[in-house]
């Protein structure tokens, strides 16, 4: 019998989920951690001697994550993850306005926005700054585009010179003709824009028990029905007066040269005014900087940047209930990403897809370490191609907008195309034995996969008879490019 009361005692306590504690999380070793640290804060392989440095020295690990996020690299990453938010920079979205531009122009005005946030973060300044400053970078190809004034270097940084308010992205031109609106939908588009970019909370995705009980006359009047009808009035209260501190921009209904359509005016702004007195969430609003400051003074700003540096690096969305956003608001991108990578969550077995930008520069350091030089122009439909973008798992930033972060047969596609451009670009001939051949070939493996291997070990001994079975000694530049080609269309060359 006693037997039976041992048993019903540790079902009794298995019940108890006080008494029974979480088991601690699975996580990578220093070494893979170093590996991943590498891609999400340059968007590169580490080398292999950082590699072997962290595995004789574990403790190394955090000094080698404070040394990149100040590297020029993690900025630019970071401001390619905050695209997945503004969407301009592959393509403005369709509007009846048709722009005829060159795709240095279209460049150049799709990435202004996001060279902003790259400054900030680069700089590592207030992340408030994004929607405060009083001055944001301009390039010459953007100014020659807007008949702007031509800056003295590249992405310098001034007003923009219509005189329109100052208040980071929220006078950038590019983005309100990404998000565009006109008198029908009195800025509403623009309005809800503001609130899922900068707050992450999306006027579309509030929930309510309510019914539209909507006459027929009402129908006819559906501006008359958002200040009448409870079920209307729920979100058009703060929908409508923060649309109406977006007026001075132009409307998509108008059909006029781009130059002219990125004019900020104060007399339709003055004119959406006269309509509806713009409000911030019932505080009143004066002009555009006014919003800025608001919106940068709002709890919610600061925990959508939480938000913002979490789902970068973890490479998924985050729950409302996710432990990470009780963090509170953060101010530092650059400190935000280094308390992440020490975590649990950031340290977790499960393994994150590369996005279009980290295929991108993984290429580059690849080609240029093995000595194909520079091959940016090879490799940038990576980053600015609709079609290669979508096909490797981001977006085009017009019909897709969610990245697809589980390994699809678009993204073995992709490393395939990217393997051959290799190909074509290095020459790896070289080695005369095969015990060189072994030591080239775990060379390649760390660098392309990250993982240290033997030169006697399995994964060598396979791609030692790949090797052979290429051509060998008769034919070595296609034998080393059989070689590279398999380890850049490997599985784990995808993932990390």
């Amino acid at each position: 019998m006693w037997h039976l009361a041992q048993v019903l005692l540790l079902l009794l306590l298995s019940c108890d989920s006080a008494g029974v504690a979480d088991p601690a999380p699975e996580v990578i070793d220093p070494v893979a951690h170093l590996a991943r640290l590498s891609l999400d804060l340059r968007g590169i392989r580490a080398s292999p001697e950082d590699l072997l440095d962290v595995e004789l020295n574990p403790g190394k690990v955090q000094d080698y994550a404070e040394l990149w996020v100040s590297e020029p690299a993690f900025a630019e990453q970071m401001a390619w993850h905050y695209n997945e938010r503004l969407h301009t920079a592959v393509a403005m979205r369709s509007t009846p306005r048709s722009y005829l531009l060159s795709d240095s122009e279209h460049r150049a005005m799709g990435w202004a926005p996001l060279e902003h946030v790259r400054q900030i973060i680069a700089q590592d300044r207030n992340f408030t700054e994004v929607v405060t400053a009083q001055s944001i970078p301009v390039s010459v190809v953007q100014a020659q585009t807007l008949g702007w004034s031509e800056p003295a270097q590249d992405w310098d940084v001034a007003p923009v010179p219509d005189g329109r308010p100052m208040a980071g992205i929220l006078s950038s031109p590019t983005l309100w003709l990404v998000f565009d609106g006109d008198a029908t939908s009195m800025n509403r588009q623009r309005a809800n824009a503001v609130a899922r970019i900068f707050l992450c909370t999306d006027f579309l995705d509030r929930e309510g028990d309510f019914e539209f009980a909507l006459a027929p006359e009402d129908l006819q009047n559906s501006e008359q029905a958002t200040q009448t009808q409870d079920a209307c009035r729920s979100c058009h209260a703060a929908l409508d007066p923060l649309a109406a501190a977006l007026g001075g921009f132009s409307e998509r209904s108008v059909s006029e040269p781009i130059e002219q359509a990125a004019v900020y005016s104060t007399f339709t702004q003055d004119w959406f005014r006269s309509w509806v007195e713009p409000a911030y969430y019932g505080a009143p609003l004066g002009d555009l900087a006014n919003l800025g400051e608001q919106v940068a003074a709002d709890p919610r700003y600061g925990l959508c940047t939480t938000r913002y540096v979490a789902e970068s690096l973890l490479g998924r969305r985050l729950r409302e209930s996710d432990p990470l956003l009780e963090w509170g608001p953060t101010a530092s991108v650059q400190a935000g990403a280094l308390a992440l990578v020490e975590t649990a969550e950031y340290r977790s077995t499960e393994l994150r897809t590369l996005s279009n930008s980290q295929l991108y520069s993984v290429a580059l350091d690849l080609g240029e370490r093995l000595g194909g030089g520079n091959l940016s122009a090879r490799f940038e439909p990576l980053l600015w191609s609709p079609e290669r973008r979508v096909l490797a798992g981001g977006g085009d930033d017009f019909e897709v907008l969610e990245k697809n972060s589980t390994p699809s047969l678009g993204h073995h596609l992709t490393m395939a195309w990217v393997a051959r451009e290799l190909a074509l670009a290095v020459s790896l001939a070289g080695p005369r034995n095969e015990t060189e051949v072994r030591v080239e070939i775990v060379r390649l493996h760390t660098l392309i996969l990250s993982q240290q291997v033997q030169p006697a070990s399995p994964e060598v001994d396979a791609l030692w008879q790949l090797f052979q079975a290429a051509g060998a000694w008769d034919t070595p530049e296609v034998a080393w490019d059989v070689v590279l080609q398999a380890l850049v269309r490997h599985p784990k060359a995808l993932v990390y």
